[in-house]
């Protein structure tokens, strides 16, 4: 005996629905669809962080380079009128010297953090180009699309 208030005839357009849950490629493909969306979120908490770090490499970037401005200012101050010895003067210099090559290191980090996040086009470095985080999220939302759409029209 049925329940109160349950229709027995559901009706074409659930019943279509209801006959696509138990079709093995709709499943198959919807699972897909999942799984590259987890992906792109993925992507995005990475993006996230490379940002994250970006910024706090840049932030030391600048600290080294204002520590070499001030440095440089005072080894220049100090070979115009020498209040110093010789040899603290040969140290500042090779304090500059190890400063120049933190900061080149720096450089090359922030680099390799854009090319990261955002790839690169052909160049000699790279000659078929190098795809970041935000092409291949981008392409994963194309990917999504044309899933979706391959559901809708072939299943």
């Amino acid at each position: 005996q049925p329940a109160k208030n349950v229709r027995l005839y559901c009706g074409r357009k659930s019943t279509k629905k209801i006959m696509k849950i138990f079709n093995w490629k709709y499943r198959y493909f919807r699972n897909k669809i999942n799984g590259v969306k987890r992906t792109i979120l993925d992507l995005e908490f990475k993006r996230y962080k490379l940002a994250e770090l970006r910024e706090e490499s840049r932030e030391e970037y600048d600290h080294l380079k204002s520590r070499r401005v001030v440095l440089q200012n005072k080894i220049d101050s100090e070979k115009t009128t020498p209040t110093m010895e010789q040899g603290d003067i040969a140290r500042l210099d090779d304090d500059l010297v190890r400063l120049n090559i933190q900061i080149e290191s720096k450089e090359a980090q922030l680099k390799a953090l854009d090319m990261e996040m955002h790839g690169s086009k052909q160049t000699a470095e790279y000659p078929d180009g190098a795809q970041g985080v935000d092409q291949t999220i981008d392409a994963l939302h194309e990917l999504v699309a044309m899933l979706e759409s391959y559901i809708k029209n072939n299943i």
